[in-house]
């Protein structure tokens, strides 16, 4: 369950560009990989347009030391793959292992429609 899921937008020509927080009250159920949806524009689905999603504040991830979160868009989708990376481990997909109770992100990206 949420307690916040807040979005913005802000479209100029084909470049959308988004930012939001959603924060988890409780974890409940969730398993398996995790992503985020909902963007207000299908991204393009022209080959290498990928967006990255960057994350200004991350808070209660079970993470280890050294790992950052972050993501990008899905080519003409309205969804955006979550990811870790590190040095030791390279990227791997975000799952419902790396969340607490009290998940906080603070994100933006700007993508192609």
């Amino acid at each position: 369950t949420y307690s916040t899921q807040k979005g913005f937008y802000e479209k100029i020509g084909r470049q959308v560009t988004a930012r939001g927080q959603i924060v988890l009250n409780q974890k409940n159920t969730i398993a398996g990989n995790v992503t985020m949806s909902g963007l207000p524009f299908t991204q393009s689905n022209e080959a290498g347009s990928y967006s990255a999603v960057y994350a200004g504040y991350g808070g209660l991830m079970a993470l280890t030391a050294g790992t950052s979160f972050a993501g990008y868009t899905n080519l003409n989708e309205t969804t955006v793959t979550l990811t870790l990376w590190d040095n030791t481990a390279g990227i791997n997909t975000f799952t419902a292992s790396n969340i607490n109770n009290g998940m906080n992100i603070v994100f933006a990206l700007t993508y192609m429609v």
